[in-house]
């Protein structure tokens, strides 16, 4: 069992992890190197870092480091709206015409699985995570 102190500190630790790969990221978009970037946005992302969900979903709209694939930027950006982005709301609402219902049907259960993920790995301590 595991105490709330526990949890503040796994939470923080997770928090700082995702921000270090948000700064990778963009060192590497800096630097021309865009799939290492996003690569690194994921894992940011998949760390519960908004902006990094948010970078996603614009890397799948545009198509051009990441498959374009408005079904995968429908799914990044509903979590960053969801984790406080303030520029994923618009995004979603432009990207609702490329998509039927049943894609967002889909991409809104992708994106409930990859909180579910999110989840189970932020509130893990590190040692945790490594059994």
């Amino acid at each position: 069992m595991h105490n709330n102190s526990d949890a503040t500190s796994a939470t923080e630790h997770w928090r700082k992890q995702a921000a270090k790969h948000f700064i990778e990221a963009s060192r590497l978009m800096q630097h021309g190197e865009s799939f290492q970037a996003a690569k690194h946005f994921r894992q940011a992302a998949l760390l519960g870092h908004a902006r990094a969900m948010l970078y996603l979903g614009k890397l799948f709209i545009k198509g051009q480091v990441l498959p374009h694939s408005y079904f995968h930027a429908w799914s990044w950006l509903q979590l960053a709206t969801l984790a406080g982005d303030k520029d994923a709301p618009q995004l979603l609402q432009q990207l609702q015409p490329h998509l039927t219902a049943a894609d967002i049907n889909r991409a809104s259960a992708l994106a409930a699985t990859r909180f579910e993920d999110i989840c189970d790995m932020t509130f893990k301590t590190p040692e945790q995570n490594s059994s």
